[in-house]
């Protein structure tokens, strides 16, 4: 199964507005949700989230928040965003 968290949505549809040439955003929106299961932000994850400091992890608080959503529910993170490469529990598809 693959998990999308829902600031990744956030992310998308952030994406797709500013740039031109893709898919509509409500298409893209469609397939991700076609495509995997969108898991919310719980109390945990939120929590965990707000307690890494910027040495543990530069990301902002999107990343920070499906960071700790990954943790929390046992998941790996594929992912090309700098941030994450190097950690434990990501697949760094970037360059």
């Amino acid at each position: 199964m693959v998990y999308t968290s829902i600031i990744t949505i956030t992310e998308l549809v952030t994406s797709f507005t500013w740039k031109s040439g893709r898919l509509p955003v409500a298409d893209a929106v469609e397939k991700v949700y076609r495509l995997s299961r969108v898991i919310p932000i719980d109390r945990q994850a939120a929590t965990r989230a707000g307690s890494y400091s910027k040495k543990e992890f530069p990301g902002g608080i999107a990343d920070r928040i499906i960071l700790a959503t990954a943790e929390t529910r046992g998941l790996t993170i594929v992912t090309g965003d700098q941030h994450f490469k190097g950690r434990l529990g990501v697949v760094y598809i970037g360059k």
